[in-house]
């Protein structure tokens, strides 16, 4: 039996490999046909528990949580996933730099001398790895968005009743440019609503991210096919 060197073949079983990105997509391109059947075992469920409804307004709340309200929970919890996944995995590919360059300086330490996660990030990888490397500054714009999207989602609920006056205000800009710019169909009234378009909009922009660097690092550490 032959020994077979990983090493030897570009292939390196430390480097991060970006397979939540693809389950993320995956579920996104299904996402509409989940959430009807969704809606439908909560509506059965309803009836068959409670029988029909006396009051028209009880039936007409089971119908606007199977339209409404789950449709939007469903899509607000991608929406934080996603952006997870992007900390998640830029996090991991500077890490694999950071050994890769005998780099003992902390990522986490400059991160928190920084305006935001991306300013930190990139001022990593330029100043501190000396890579010439720089993510689209529209991108790093987009991110932001897509943040304080996420922040009104992970700590309200996506209720902008509960979400300061301030940070409302710069929400509803926030949408109405993003619709404006991307059509991206988003709701800002009481709560947020998202569609689909949006989803597939953030997969793209954390997409914009993250693979142009893990090919950055492929080219430069000289890693093989089996990364793709």
């Amino acid at each position: 039996m032959s020994n077979f060197s990983f090493s030897e073949h570009g292939i390196d079983l430390s480097f991060p490999l970006i397979l939540d990105l693809m389950l993320i997509r995956d579920q996104i391109e299904g996402i509409d046909k989940s959430i009807e059947a969704l809606a439908e075992q909560y509506q059965e469920r309803e009836f068959k528990k409670y029988g029909d409804y006396d009051d028209p307004g009880e039936v007409r709340y089971v119908y606007q949580v199977a339209e409404e309200y789950l449709p939007n929970t469903v899509r607000m919890s991608v929406v934080v996933s996603l952006y997870t996944s992007l900390e998640s995995n830029i996090e991991q590919l500077i890490n694999y730099s950071r050994t890769k360059e005998n780099q003992s300086t902390s990522l986490n330490e400059i991160v928190k001398e920084s305006k935001t996660k991306m300013a930190g990030y990139q001022k990593f990888i330029s100043e501190v790895l000396n890579f010439d490397f720089k993510f689209p500054e529209q991108v790093k714009e987009n991110i932001q968005h897509i943040n304080k999207i996420r922040n009104c989602i992970a700590h309200a609920n996506g209720n902008l009743q509960h979400w300061p006056d301030d940070k409302v205000n710069e929400l509803i800009k926030v949408t109405t440019k993003l619709n404006r710019q991307f059509k991206v169909e988003i709701e800002s009234g009481y709560n947020l609503r998202l569609s689909t378009k949006f989803l597939i909009w953030c997969l793209e922009v954390v997409e914009q991210a993250v693979k142009p660097f893990e090919e950055y690092l492929k080219k430069r550490y000289q890693l093989s096919p089996y990364h793709k």
